[in-house]
Parts: structure tokens; sequence; C-alpha cells
């Protein structure tokens, strides 16, 4: 290689080097400004620019009696990956908050602290089946003079889990015409209540035909953020003067897909003193928001139960179409399914849900 070459190679080497420092300052003076306070007016460019060098490096530069207290840059870009990640978790978890306010989940009936009335009229068409039509009524008042703490609720319909015993341990049977018309009583107490964690105890009573089944248990609800998942765990304990004690354990992982799409995978378990084995379902839901007034949701539900064996009791496929009309508190609701149970041999039976509801109180619906 000759010298002419070799110098040639160095020079460009230095300028190299050069161009890197200067992109360097540049970059450091852009983090230093946003992040230190300005410089003193007797300061110099030459000494601005070993502040900002420094101030890039991490160190303490002492200008007179002051003393600049510096972040590293590697810090300052950590911080704004923080500010990003805190806003896609807000945005999952006003997402969820509001789907499930929207499609009336168990959740935000239970957790919503503001007073309500909610009216609701649906039909039930199912192959082999006659019409069964369904009203429901569920009332809360919210009672502001003891901060919002005790919510007093009366229902006039089944409790969630008489209707999952219903379903799982007795499908060849008619439910007890009698028995759908329970009207229930109760007094539920927050104990702690936040955006991460609630925590309840309710009391309350089932009247059916004037004989009373008294029920108690606490309910506990704690959420985190993983990633870009939110994990939901919810445990509900309840004893009741006929039956004995019954508990309901759920895990909800819930992630945004896109900007309209949004997915939940739930596993949930039942067990009840008075039967035999443990109960519990896998379901998976994709919601697509249309607009603030439609949204769609497409399940697909798998319940399990572990005697007389550990089986696929059902399989469910449906789709639910809400949406608004006519007022912002009226809502209709179709829900075409698909049911594979293991008593037709998984044969699959069409059937088809038709509501409309009725929501009253002080909010924005």
């Amino acid at each position: 290689m000759s010298v002419k070459t070799q110098h040639k190679r160095q020079r460009y080497i230095l300028y190299s080097l050069l161009l890197l420092m200067a992109f360097y300052i540049v970059l450091s003076d852009a983090a230093a400004s946003e992040t230190s306070s300005p410089p003193d007016e007797g300061s110099t460019p030459s000494d601005q620019v070993a502040t900002d060098t420094f101030n890039a490096l991490g160190e303490s530069l002492e200008m007179g009696n002051e003393v600049k207290t510096i972040r590293p840059i590697w810090q300052i870009y950590g911080e704004r990956a923080d500010i990003f990640h805190q806003m896609v978790c807000e945005k999952l978890t006003t997402t969820a908050n509001w789907l499930d306010s929207f499609f009336r989940d168990e959740r935000s009936e239970v957790e919503e602290n503001t007073s309500s009335l909610r009216l609701r009229l649906s039909s039930f068409f199912e192959e082999g089946e006659s019409v069964k039509p369904d009203a429901r009524i569920r009332f809360r008042l919210v009672l502001p003079e003891l901060e919002d703490r005790f919510h007093i609720m009366i229902t006039g319909e089944q409790d969630k889990n008489d209707d999952i015993r219903d379903t799982l341990l007795d499908k060849n049977a008619e439910i007890d015409q009698e028995a759908e018309r329970n009207v229930n009583l109760s007094l539920r107490y927050f104990i702690r209540t936040a955006k991460d964690m609630n925590f309840s105890l309710k009391v309350g009573a089932r009247i059916n035909n004037f004989s009373p089944v008294i029920y108690a248990g606490p309910r506990y609800r704690i959420s985190k953020n993983i990633g870009a998942w939110l994990v939901r765990f919810t445990q509900e304990v309840k004893y009741f003067t006929d039956e004995g004690w019954e508990s309901d354990t759920r895990f909800d992982f819930e992630k945004i897909l896109k900007e309209d799409l949004f997915f939940r995978t739930r596993t949930e378990g039942y067990w009840f003193e008075q039967e035999y084995g443990y109960f519990y379902e896998l379901n998976f839901s994709l919601y697509q928001v249309v607009d603030e007034d439609r949204a769609f949701q497409y399940v697909w539900n798998n319940y399990f139960e572990t005697r007389p064996c550990h089986c696929l009791d059902q399989t469910l496929l449906g789709i639910t179409y809400r949406r608004r009309f006519w007022r912002k508190w009226l809502f209709f609701e179709i829900s075409p399914q698909l049911a594979f149970r293991e008593e037709d041999d998984y044969r699959p039976t069409p059937g088809i849900t038709f509501a409309v509801e009725a929501l009253f109180g002080n909010r924005e619906w």
C-alpha cells in the first residue's frame, strides 16, 4: 500500500471520528436542553458545550457557586419509555372497562359506583325447543352519605351461581319456573376500591315462595399489567343457608390487538359443597368496536366437568351484536349461536337470542 493511499485512509478515519463526535454533541445538547436549566449569562459557548457533554455522561459540573444535577441520556429515554408504557396500560384498562360497561359484564355490574336501574326483555329460540321468554330487573342504590361504600341491590333474577348450577348439572330438565322468579335483596360493603384492586363483602337474602335463603361472602379482584397484557384475578366465596359453600374463581387475560379489536381469554372455575366434582370454563372473546353505539362480540366458550368423568361437556360458538337505538340508554341485542353438547353427541344445535335493554341512572350511557 502506497504512502499516499495510507494517508488518505487516515484522513477518512479522522473525518469520520470528528463527524461522530459532532453528532454526539448535538444529541447531548438536545437532551440536556430539555432537562437542564438555562445557562448562566456569563457562560461562554465553549462552557456550554462542555457542560452538555458532561451532562450526557452523567457527571456534575460546578459553575460558580451552583452545582447542576445531571441525568444520563439513557435515563431520559428510559423515562420516556415508562411514559409510553403507562399510556398503553391506561388505554388497555379504559378499553376493558368501556367494553364491560357496554356489554354489562358481571364486573361492571358489581363495581360501578353509581345508582342504576336495568330492565331487560329477551327471547331465546333453539332448535327442537320452545321459545323461552325472559324478563329481568336489576336495581342498585349507592348510598353517598356513607362515602359510596354501601350498595343496596334488588334483582328479580336468579343468582349467577344458581344459573351455572342449573346449566351444568341438569341440562336434560327444564329449570323450575318458580325458581326463576327469585327475588334477591343484598347489601355490599366495599372495603377497598381502586383501579387495580377491589375488595367487598356481600350479605343478602334470596326469596322464593316466601322461604328466604340467607347468603354472605367476600369478593376480591386484583388487576396487573404484564407487558401488553392486562391480567385480572377475581375470587368470590359465598355461604348459603340451604346449600352450603360455593366458590367462583376467575382469571382474565386481555390485550388490545388493533384500534378496534380487543381480545380476552377467561378461565373460570366453580365449586359447590353439595355437588361432586369441579366445573370450569375456558372462554375466548374477541370484541370489535364499530363506534360508540355499536359493537360485536365473538365468543368460543368451552365448559368442562370432572365428575362422573373429566370431559368437555359443551362448546358454544356465538356472535353478539349490540347497539344503541333511538336513545343513548336503549339497547338492542341479537346473539346467534351454535351449541355442541355431549348429551347430543356434539351435534351442532343452532339458537338465537333477541333482547331489548333499558338502563337508567346518573351517568352517560
